[in-house]
């Protein structure tokens, strides 16, 4: 569960928002996995698919953004 919701990456001092983060980083990590058992794949899998198609939106998003810059100038 550490490495999928990154559960240590927590900076918060005070042990109730510690608390809050933790079981956050459990909700999703539960939803993680019953979308993984779902389509039948990994929780690893299931990250990387949902990264990758968050990393290709923001990339198309950017070609988009400076294409249109362009066509101004």
């Amino acid at each position: 569960m550490k490495q999928v919701v990154a559960i240590d990456k927590c900076q918060c001092r005070k042990a109730r928002a510690q608390r809050n983060h933790i079981a956050c980083a459990f909700i999703a990590w539960v939803q993680l996995k019953r979308a993984a058992h779902a389509c039948k794949i990994t929780i690893y899998q299931l990250k990387q698919s949902l990264l990758d198609s968050y990393i290709n939106q923001m990339l198309n998003n950017q070609l988009a953004f400076t294409t249109s810059l362009g066509k101004i100038a």
